[in-house]
């Protein structure tokens, strides 16, 4: 399905990697116990081109818990996952006695080069060992600079992966960042939102000793030239209540766009230097024929991108399961299982204080034996 509400000129627009759960279960023999798990696997979406890449990365058992990706250069990490007290179970022990990677370690990533895609469909490349995170479940992360950012997710703790592009098999260990006293047992909120602009990143805190949510900016240290130096904090607003409402939220040109259903326009705009709200409006609030901006119980969208810092051009995703149909009469069987992703993509304009979206087309695909879809992931 493609629905064309107008043109643009494309500039360089990225990728989008979709990592989803295949709906067979895999089953080993653990000595006398026979285990099963379910293989995560790796599709990459070119809107651009109109294509979907599926199974293009080699797969994965799928993560005890919850996890999330990263991009860095051309590597992907995926950290978090498993649950400290599942290291006893005869799966953990029978996958940590094999030479093989797996994400049940907690920690993974893949070396590629994303130009192959424009030629083939698989990616040339294999998981390996990653450098797991000192905090458990610390999966809150972003990269800056080519670095991986994690700050926690109960509760705060900031920590460091540094990557070097030309020793990538040498990665690691974590380093712990510094923690200001008055954030000391702050929850942080996802996401983390890097600014490459001003070589920060934007946190979003409540609860422990602040009186209000607050938005920080945390400055990380010139590795070379400020060894032992953990970076620096600063609060950007002391009152910054309502990010319950946000789903996902990018920073273009200056202004922080926040996806939340229960924002009038799908998107609110905050102008972070100087602390002001921006006006929103659409063009048009049909999204597809038979759709509207005010549809909002209808998508439920769970993602947003920058995709053209250029053209600035941004995109909101989303996946919908099919759950498998009902046998029908003479069949032998269940019909498999899909996922259909859909895509919103729309253009931005800044008019003085007004910000003007307008809807550019929709796009979506479906992934067959699929039964969820964990994250997206801008490359």
């Amino acid at each position: 399905m493609e629905s064309i509400c107008n043109t643009t000129q494309q500039g360089n627009e990225r990728m989008i990697l979709v990592r989803s759960n295949n709906e067979n279960c895999c089953k080993i023999q653990c000595g006398n116990v026979e285990e099963s798990y379910i293989r995560e696997e790796f599709h990459i979406v070119d809107l651009n081109q109109n294509k979907i890449y599926r199974n293009c990365l080699p797969s994965l058992p799928r993560a005890r818990g919850p996890g999330r990706m990263v991009a860095s250069g051309k590597s992907i990490f995926i950290f978090g996952g498993l649950d400290p007290f599942s290291e006893e179970s005869p799966l953990f022990k029978f996958v940590k006695s094999r030479p093989e990677p797996h994400f049940h370690m907690c920690a993974s990533h893949l070396h590629f080069n994303p130009l192959d895609l424009k030629d083939r469909l698989m990616v040339r490349g294999a998981w390996a060992q990653a450098p797991p995170m000192n905090t458990p479940h610390g999966y809150n992360s972003t990269c800056l600079n080519g670095h991986v950012y994690s700050v926690g997710t109960i509760y705060f703790s900031p920590e460091v992966l540094y990557v070097d592009t030309t020793d990538i098999e040498g990665l690691g260990p974590w380093k712990s960042l510094y923690c200001p006293p008055e954030l000391f047992k702050c929850t942080p909120c996802l996401p983390l939102i890097p600014d490459p602009t001003a070589n920060r990143i934007l946190v979003h805190f409540y609860g422990g000793q602040l009186t209000s949510p607050c938005l920080y900016a945390f400055y990380p240290p010139d590795r070379q030239n400020q060894d032992g130096e953990t970076g620096n904090w600063r609060c950007l607003n002391s009152n910054f209540p309502g990010w319950n409402r946000v789903v996902d939220a990018v920073l273009l040109d200056g202004v922080l766009f926040l996806h939340g259903r229960k924002f009038p326009d799908l998107l609110g705009a905050y102008e972070v230097d100087t602390g002001n709200w921006l006006n929103v409006q659409w063009s048009t609030r049909v999204i597809e024929e038979g759709s509207s901006i005010d549809d909002d119980c209808h998508f439920k969208f769970d993602s947003l991108f920058c995709l053209d810092n250029t053209n600035k051009i941004l995109c909101l995703a989303v996946y919908s399961p099919v759950l498998r149909r009902s046998p029908v009469e003479g069949g032998h069987g269940n019909s498999p299982s899909k996922t259909t992703l859909f895509f919103f993509k729309f253009k931005v304009e800044r008019i003085c204080s007004t910000i003007s979206l307008t809807p550019l087309y929709t796009r979506s695909y479906e992934i067959e034996s699929t039964t969820e879809v964990l994250n997206f992931l801008l490359l």
